[in-house]
């Protein structure tokens, strides 16, 4: 199950050079909205990677993965460009990729339910790692899905201030989650045979 975890390294540069760029374009008062229709295509990906890999033996995700990840990245796509252009809020697949992100982590949990060993290092991260995607996604999900009406009520910038800090919270205890798991996973005592 450690290669699993690769692709939630390969999700954790992604996060970070997304933070980055989006922190530059903000100072440099530039758009960056576009920045989160291609980290929600890449989100996806890679989590969607990550899933199959920690369920491999689970027939739905080798038989059907392809297909649907391939038909939600179109979606994706086609919301970009024909429905919400860049430079708005993505909020219809925002909300589809945190619907099966939590959909992902659910399956997960209640798939290994009775059957894992949680002192086994990659096991218990993979626990939490689907907690941490359950809890930032559920927190997170109607403040991305009413997105573009919290930017269009200017009346109430009080409260969008208070719904982005929140999100801005459990995205900070996404992360750390993630990051904690994967330092379970990378510190695990190594194993020697003589």
């Amino acid at each position: 199950m450690p290669e699993a975890f690769y692709a939630l390294g390969i999700f954790l540069i992604i996060d970070i050079l997304t933070e980055i760029v989006a922190t530059t374009l903000y100072y440099q008062h530039i758009n960056n909205l576009p920045l989160l229709h291609i980290y929600t295509l890449l989100e996806f990906i890679s989590f969607s990677f990550y899933y199959r890999a920690t369920l491999r033996e689970r027939q739905i995700f080798s038989k059907y993965f392809y297909v649907f990840v391939i038909l939600v990245s179109l979606f994706i796509v086609l919301n970009s460009v024909f429905f919400q252009p860049l430079t708005e809020f993505n909020s219809n697949a925002k909300t589809l990729v945190q619907a099966i992100l939590m959909g992902y982590g659910i399956y997960h949990l209640f798939s290994v339910f009775g059957k894992i060993n949680l002192s086994e290092p990659a096991q218990f991260a993979s626990c939490v790692v689907s907690m941490a995607v359950i809890i930032y996604n559920a927190g997170s999900f109607f403040i991305f899905m009413f997105s573009n009406v919290l930017l269009e009520n200017n009346s109430s910038r009080t409260v969008q201030y208070g719904f982005w800090m929140l999100n801005s919270l459990l995205f900070l205890i996404f992360q750390i989650l993630i990051l904690f798991s994967l330092w379970k996973v990378a510190s695990r005592p190594k194993k020697f045979s003589y």
